[in-house]
């Protein structure tokens, strides 16, 4: 310790930064194998308390475990089934919705042409340029696509073993932890371990919950509208959740585009817009807030600079699974003494909100809901 804090503060500073940079060239250049076991860690915790509970009914661990992996197989099958089903039937209509465009856009011409003093000949240039791009992106995109299946089921294949063993042989890897920490340190440990625990489970639990909720209320405000396709476009605004402050606004951007290609009236594009922008400040303001937020105390700005930074590093997965595993590296730096500043700068100062009414309600049913299907049970 004492050689420690004779270390002059620029060596130290630059040891960390080594160590940074190592690690972080670590995870861009090894991916492959970090994003599955990112992945299956998450998962595995997620599933924990369901399996502990099946097996306090007399069923074997291993039992318990296929049971619970089945349910969630099943799932999200059911979830990709219903996605892929809409996606043909929207594939039919693109021909349709291709033409009704081109109609929209000969009676924009002559406004741009007024305005912008583009010649209508130079626009079909243009839109003929930037349709043929497109359709060069759309098939390299396809054929990225076609190519890399056969990587996506091994890595799906991969996440699932992985969560199976991390199940099965959790005591092995708890009573690994209990023989590297020293023994005047263990209940420190185990406090340690029970918190991101705690976190994860709660932000991964939570999470789950939001997208249904938004996915309710995205699809009734499609039907109430009367747009085609309302069940794929809701569930889909709803995945594009698990990528925060942002992923909502994407899912709103299709059934927009679909609301112009399909109606005359500007009413139903403002309509769709209106829906994903209520539904946004509900989200954002009330069921977020109360179900995950007073889980995961990131700030902002670290929130934002962690979906940046995970984004370069591993692309959507990284978007994905950057704000569980910065609410871990807050609950790490709170502990460790040296690194009580990092903490404080993830999350700063929590200042307490007035709760609403219909907040107070929410979060009161919520808890009494989250119990009743995620009743957790303490690391031991």
């Amino acid at each position: 310790m004492e050689n420690n804090i004779n270390t002059p503060f620029g060596l130290r500073f630059l040891i960390m930064l080594l160590n940074v940079i190592i690690c972080i060239g670590l995870l861009y250049f090894q991916q492959t194998i970090f994003i599955p076991i990112a992945f299956s860690v998450l998962i595995a915790i997620l599933l924990y308390p369901i399996c502990k509970k099946l097996e306090k009914h007399k069923i074997s661990r291993l039992f318990a475990i296929i049971i619970t992996m089945s349910a969630i197989f099943s799932i999200a099958s059911t979830i990709l089934i219903m996605l892929s089903a809409q996606m043909i039937e929207l594939s039919k209509q693109i021909p349709a919705m291709g033409n009704r465009i081109m109609a929209l856009l000969e009676k924009i011409m002559p406004l741009v042409e007024k305005y912008l003093h583009i010649s209508p000949s130079h626009q079909i240039d243009l839109l003929n340029q930037t349709l043929s791009k497109s359709l060069e992106s759309g098939g390299q995109m396809i054929g990225t696509l076609l190519s890399s299946t056969t990587n996506f089921f091994s890595t799906i294949f991969l996440i699932a073993l992985y969560v199976f063993l991390l199940l099965y042989y959790r005591d092995l890897f708890s009573n690994f932890w209990m023989r590297v920490i020293p023994e005047d340190e263990k209940e420190d440990a185990t406090d340690l371990l029970n918190k991101v625990d705690h976190v994860i489970y709660n932000y991964i639990s939570g999470l789950m919950i939001v997208m249904a909720i938004v996915a309710v209320l995205n699809i009734v405000g499609l039907k109430l509208l009367g747009i085609e396709y309302a069940i794929f476009f809701g569930l889909l605004g709803a995945l594009l959740t698990i990528i925060p402050y942002f992923g909502i606004f994407i899912g709103a951007i299709f059934p927009t585009l679909i609301a112009f290609a399909t109606y005359d009236s500007i009413w139903y594009p403002l309509g769709v817009i209106g829906v994903f922008s209520i539904v946004q400040f509900l989200e954002g303001n009330i069921i977020t807030p109360k179900i995950t937020g007073s889980k995961v105390q990131v700030n902002a700005m670290a929130a934002i600079v962690s979906l940046t930074i995970g984004g370069e590093l591993w692309g959507a997965s990284g978007m994905i699974l950057a704000l569980p595993f910065v609410a871990i590296l807050k609950i790490l730096c709170d502990k460790i003494p040296s690194l009580q500043p990092l903490g404080y700068l993830l999350g700063g100062e929590i200042h307490e909100e007035k709760e609403s009414v219909i907040g107070n309600l929410f979060k009161k049913y919520y808890e009494k809901f989250r119990l009743l299907l995620f009743k957790k049970d303490k690391l031991k």
